[in-house]
């Protein structure tokens, strides 16, 4: 769970989609977040903070009212909200929880089990491992169908020196919400790449993918045996050396 503070004159710009939430010029009064999330569940008043929370499912705005100005409003309204034809209460928070949860009660996002990846060779996801050169029905058989696919940019692999426009383009099989794509040799229909999305901020495909959590598993490189004459001094130089930390 985390909240951020709304200044009086915002320096950062909150927006969903294409309205604007909190700006400089822009205040994010109940109006506005209906202009921009559409209507709301009735809201709650904390006697504790003496402020009003309007939630959406991961968020809560925060409205500092006094609880006489609450009730009065309430009983001259009769509406789910008070505060919707009162544009002067203007949020002082945002809080963002995991969807599911509550902004009093946070739960911590759930956090998937690694994919492991073995470098040359594939990945194992779901306990099954899915290899490099498979066929594209293993990958029906271990992910399921696909949620979409599409052809390769330009339709071919680029390390290719030469195209061989007589074969069919390659193909992306993609699993969004798994955060993977699984590129497929037009031909042949076998695995020639797994792409692993980590849904980094500001990228282009943010949101369009769940984050994939990965280990990559890389064998370390086998100890040179020590000779008769330098046993001695390996075996110091072993015993005092630092742990590696992996």
């Amino acid at each position: 769970q985390s909240d951020a503070s709304f200044p009086s004159a915002s320096s950062i710009t909150i927006s969903y989609s294409k309205d604007v939430v909190a700006a400089q010029g822009v205040k994010p009064t109940f109006p506005t977040l209906l202009s921009a999330f559409g209507p709301a569940p009735a809201g709650s008043y904390d006697t504790e903070t003496s402020s009003y929370y309007v939630s959406y499912d991961g968020l809560a705005f925060e409205f500092p009212v006094q609880q006489s100005d609450f009730d009065r409003w309430s009983a001259e309204s009769g509406e789910d909200h008070p505060l919707a034809s009162r544009p002067q209460c203007v949020a002082s928070r945002l809080w963002v929880f995991a969807p599911g949860s509550s902004w009093r009660v946070p739960s911590l996002w759930p956090i998937p089990r690694p994919l492991d990846v073995v470098p040359g060779e594939g990945v194992a996801i779901r306990g099954r491992k899915l290899l490099l050169g498979a066929s594209a029905q293993d990958v029906y058989s271990d992910l399921g169908a696909p949620e979409s696919q599409c052809v390769r940019s330009g339709g071919f692999d680029a390390q290719q020196a030469e195209f061989d426009h007589s074969r069919s383009p390659d193909y992306y099989l993609n699993y969004p919400s798994l955060g993977i794509d699984v590129l497929v040799h037009g031909s042949s229909h076998t695995v020639s790449r797994f792409v692993l999305h980590t849904n980094q901020p500001g990228h282009e495909l943010f949101c369009r993918y769940s984050r994939c959590f990965y280990s990559i598993n890389v064998p370390r490189p086998k100890r040179p045996e020590p000779s008769a004459g330098s046993a001695s001094h390996a075996s110091s130089t072993l015993e005092t050396a630092a742990p590696i930390a992996s």
